[in-house]
């Protein structure tokens, strides 16, 4: 779970250049044109994140980038269903934004949060590695890299708080 695109892409990036192909991103973000235009010569994070995300499409569809940026919705479709189905072909998701809630891979075990979540979003995400999947899995992991779970007791609290009333 990262905090911005721009890092999203770097996190790839770097994934990518250590060898660890089975792995992308998922964002609202749709690169264009448009969003590098006036950027001047300076490889600026916005030329960065284009080129990045523009790169990944064009390997994982093993296409010419200029039309494979034109399939990010296909591109979403596939790797999540990949993740959730072939865990073996897709084995980890970069999101910003997304699959946070409402999402359900059971077979995920770990999470790295990089961002700074607080309450419900806390809570769902937490949950999002603790779906069981079998006899195999007993409970998820979370790399907390935002110091997070100081505030994760109070979210479950609220979120739980009258759960069981009337009973």
């Amino acid at each position: 779970v990262s905090d911005s695109i721009y890092n999203a892409c770097r996190f790839y990036q770097l994934f990518q250049d250590a060898g660890f192909s089975k792995c992308a991103i998922v964002t609202s973000f749709v690169p264009s044109l448009a969003d590098i235009k006036g950027e001047g010569d300076n490889y600026t994070e916005k030329i960065q994140r284009f080129e990045i995300y523009r790169n990944m499409l064009s390997a994982y569809f093993n296409e010419d980038s200029n039309t494979a940026i034109n399939k990010v919705e296909q591109f979403e479709k596939d790797v999540k269903k990949k993740f959730v189905e072939e865990p073996a072909q897709m084995k980890l998701l970069i999101v910003v934004n997304k699959l946070l809630t409402g999402f359900d891979a059971p077979s995920a075990t770990y999470m790295y949060i990089d961002k700074n979540l607080r309450n419900h979003g806390l809570f769902q995400a937490v949950c999002r590695v603790n779906r069981l999947d079998g006899d195999d899995k007993q409970y998820g992991y979370i790399v907390d890299y935002m110091d997070l779970f100081k505030s994760l007791e109070q979210a479950f609290n609220d979120y739980t708080s009258e759960a069981l009333e009337g009973y």
